[in-house]
């Protein structure tokens, strides 16, 4: 079942406010990657600043469940889409 709507106050706060906190880092990084930088500046033009923080904070969260659970190492060539 997939889910629809705002964001749950189900979790940890302080685990939601660092992850959205390093969405926030991420955007301003010039270090980000050029795949996640266009893809965020897209989200940023469409939804607002707030929202593509989330949404940044959220993937980068993904990725690094991934990488986790499968020991893969972090290509930076690997393409934005999740």
């Amino acid at each position: 079942m997939q889910r629809r709507g705002g964001i749950t106050r189900q979790g940890r706060s302080l685990m939601r406010h660092f992850s959205v906190q390093s969405g926030w880092v991420a955007m301003r990084s010039k270090r980000l990657t050029p795949s996640l930088r266009k893809w965020a500046k897209r989200l940023i033009v469409k939804r607002g600043w707030k929202v593509a923080a989330v949404a940044l904070a959220r993937r980068l969260l993904v990725f690094a469940y991934k990488f986790l659970r499968t020991g893969e190492v972090y290509n930076p060539a690997y393409p934005a889409v999740v």
